[in-house]
Order: C-alpha cells, then structure tokens, then sequence
C-alpha cells in the first residue's frame, strides 16, 4: 500500500531493479491508498491474514507515522503486516522562502543519488539540489515516470528496500 501515484512507480521501479521483474508478476499489487483508507486495509488484511505492507512518508513527523500505525509497531506487531518509512527526519529547509518538507519521496530520492545522476534522468540541467528539489515537487508523477522508464541503476532509500522484500 503507497502513499501516491508516484510512490506505486518508484515501489514497482525498486521492485523491477531487484528482481528484474514487475510485482505484478509475482502475483503482488502495489496499491495507492489514501488518508484513513490505509487503516482499513489493514483491519481487513489482520481479520483475513493477508500479507500487507505499508510505505508511507514520515513527514518529518516520527510520533505522529509511530501514532498511525500504532497497531501494527513494536509489542504489536503483526506477522503479516509490515510498516515501513523512513526513521531519519531530515531537517526542514526553506526554499526561495517557503518551507520544504524533506521527509516525503522526492527528497529521500534525491538524498540517495546524486544531482547529476537525476538531471540526467529527468533531462534537466539543474545547478543545485535544492532547484531539483523545487521541480521534483513540482512534477511529481513526470519525475517518477522518468525513474520507472530509466535504464539508469537508481539507489533507493532504505525503507523503500525495505518493503519490496
């Protein structure tokens, strides 16, 4: 279960690159839910057995992610279910003077390769991070696509390995 459109592409891109084949056909859905739905899927999956897991952002907020997902961490976690997010909180930045969350996908992304490796995916010539930060935002699902479609080798964050286990 992810978070976007963008997150289904970068979990099936990781999920490609490992196994060199689509989750699809291994008979796994990468699944977009949004909001309280995820607390549902995973009722369900609990009351049915069936093997789930979640990647979600932390948002630069540990307890509220520890809070959601209460029911499946620590003493209670679940054999079938699986939560993963990244435990770093990178610090907030402001760019052109706006906040910048660098807790969500683009940024993880980006803090696990390099500037010139993604300018190159993306076909921009961007001089600092934090302008390829703006137009990874700005272009979320384009951005992915450009991963998912890459023979580029991208390395991706930990709790993104983590989950296509």
């Amino acid at each position: 279960l992810v978070e976007g459109p963008s997150d289904e592409l970068i979990v099936q891109k990781a999920y490609l690159q490992k196994y060199n084949k689509l989750p699809i056909e291994e008979e796994r859905d990468v699944i977009t839910v949004r909001g309280l739905s995820f607390k549902r899927f995973l009722e369900i999956a609990e009351k049915i057995n069936k093997e789930v897991v979640v990647v979600t952002d932390n948002d630069g907020d540990l307890k509220a992610v520890n809070k959601k997902y209460e029911n499946y961490l620590g003493s209670k976690i679940k054999p079938n279910i699986r939560i993963c997010f990244d435990t770093t909180v990178d610090p907030e930045l402001t760019i052109d003077g706006k906040k910048y969350n660098n807790n969500t996908l683009e940024p993880k992304i980006l803090k696990s390769n390099s500037l010139s490796k993604l300018n190159t995916i993306f076909g921009t010539s961007y001089a600092t991070e934090n302008e390829l930060r703006k137009y990874m935002k700005n272009n979320k699902t384009e951005c992915a696509l450009k991963i998912f479609d890459t023979q580029e080798e991208i390395v991706f964050p930990d709790y993104i390995m983590e989950a296509i286990k």
